[in-house]
């Protein structure tokens, strides 16, 4: 009985809630630590490497994609080619008057464009002759809306051809500004 008393004198109820709560976070590191053994890698770090993601190489000038295992997966033959972004990649054919495309990993062209096509990760979306297109290269603006700029935040500065404004990467108008106003360009 003395034994028990001087025990609990030891520990007091502070000290109890202390212990048992460096126990829990013990407890939850452990448990991230198994699940990231048995179950992978993180999302970030999938996003940061994928082995799936093909990898551009070149050859004279040109340029083509092998696989992480080094089969060649695209032909070099583009003067342009940008790394995949999810399921597709931005290149431009090797002959004068090639527009650039955005194509899947089986090398089809899905658009074209005059222009270099822009592809803001941030936000998941493609910026291709003017218009936003979602990530499955779905037009997202309609086609009076002229695309200006990536303000930040998800949002693009637009014009309609009369009018300023801001929209979001949706294709919402958020702002129309009065014809004095303008929108200041990152």
């Amino acid at each position: 009985m003395e034994f028990n008393n001087i025990y609990e004198g030891l520990i007091s109820g502070k000290e109890k809630i202390a212990l048992v709560g460096l126990g829990l976070v013990f407890v939850f590191i452990i448990v991230l630590i198994i699940k990231s053994i048995f179950f992978g890698a993180s999302k970030e770090l999938e996003m940061i490497f994928d082995p799936k993601q093909p990898i551009v190489v070149s050859e004279n000038g040109l340029y083509g994609y092998v696989t992480h295992s080094g089969e060649k997966m695209l032909d070099v033959k583009y003067k342009y080619a940008s790394s995949f972004y999810g399921k597709y990649a931005i290149v431009r054919e090797n002959n004068e008057d090639s527009k650039y495309s955005i194509i899947d990993k089986g090398g089809k062209a899905i658009l074209s464009s005059e222009d270099k096509p822009v592809y803001v990760e941030e936000i998941d979306v493609w910026i291709v002759d003017s218009s936003i297109y979602s990530s499955k290269l779905k037009k997202v603006t309609e086609d009076n809306i002229l695309i200006k700029s990536y303000l930040g935040s998800g949002m693009f500065s637009y014009t309609d051809g009369s009018k300023f404004g801001v929209m979001d990467y949706k294709g919402n108008v958020k702002y129309v500004l009065e014809e004095t106003s303008r929108i200041l360009e990152k």
